[in-house]
């Protein structure tokens, strides 16, 4: 990051339930405009580094830590988390704080949950960004297959690791399919952000057991096109695929581009999620917050 750009500031903002969520920003006090920006299913507010490198200078950057993730509390070990528990937090954290976000930045479930927020009337933005999600999920096209690769991968997330080295492989091994031709940097760089040391090793700053394992608390909602027609008659959208993504099919991605509001692009190569630091995904993300 530049030397003049502090994604540092931190604050802990309490809910009603006694819950503390991380609240990151650029900025102490906004004294420009909130972009709000919500990271993938067990990401946190670090991942967005380079769009606060970025967009500094033309907004306030605020990233909030859902439930479960990064700096912000995670549930007892006898209760499921669920998006729109981390829809309504996200309200009371809006309403606290007084924040009113005019733009935003959503990865994965970030994106779903800009769209509840829009939906219940907590945002009212001028410029969105949904990155490799698609408003209903996809029918999956071979469910063992998918099945093997999600237990693969929940033994390396809920794994610990002996030092920083170690983990970032076992990341690399995660991301494999999905960013094949990702450099090393840039996977170590993904791997710091989303990585925490504690007094066993390293481990992921999320709750990945009770992510993945735990029932969730409330029936998922399933889709959501209702919520992105309003979303885009009502705000300057875009919408980034990961070329090979396969959350975000080439037939809901086509479908998701409606009317002369809402733009799309394509990041070759890469599959779900594509690095937000690299083009066309970074150079699109300024372009369109800055123009």
């Amino acid at each position: 990051m530049s030397a003049d750009v502090d994604w540092g500031h931190t604050d802990h903002v309490e809910l009603g339930d006694g819950t503390r969520l991380l609240v990151r920003s650029t900025e102490a006090t906004p004294t420009r405009p909130v972009l709000l920006v919500l990271a993938r299913h067990g990401g946190n507010s670090l991942e967005f580094a380079s769009v606060a490198d970025d967009l500094a200078g033309h907004w306030c950057v605020v990233g909030v830590d859902v439930r479960g993730s990064g700096g912000s509390d995670w549930l007892p070990e006898d209760r499921g988390y669920s998006q729109q528990q981390w829809a309504a937090d996200l309200v009371e954290v809006i309403e606290r704080t007084g924040l009113e976000p005019t733009a935003a930045i959503g990865v994965s479930v970030g994106g779903l949950l800009i769209m509840d927020l829009h939906q219940r009337g907590a945002l009212r933005l001028d410029r969105a960004a949904v990155v490799d999600i698609a408003p209903a999920w996809p029918e999956v096209p071979d469910p063992a297959a998918a099945a093997e690769r999600m237990m693969t991968t929940q033994q390396l997330l809920v794994a610990s690791y002996p030092d920083a080295e170690a983990i970032t492989e076992a990341w690399r091994t995660v991301q494999a399919e999905v960013w094949p031709g990702v450099d090393d940097e840039v996977v170590a760089r993904s791997a710091a952000a989303c990585t925490v040391e504690g007094e066993d090793g390293w481990r992921f700053a999320c709750d990945v057991a009770g992510f993945m394992t735990r029932p969730p608390a409330d029936p998922p909602t399933l889709d959501r096109w209702d919520a992105w027609v309003s979303l885009t008659a009502a705000t300057d959208t875009l919408v980034v695929r990961g070329g090979t993504s396969e959350l975000l099919t080439e037939e809901a991605f086509e479908r998701m581009i409606v009317g002369s509001r809402t733009r799309g692009i394509v990041a070759p190569g890469v599959g779900h999620w594509p690095p937000l630091e690299l083009d066309p995904t970074r150079s699109n993300l300024v372009d369109w917050l800055t123009s």
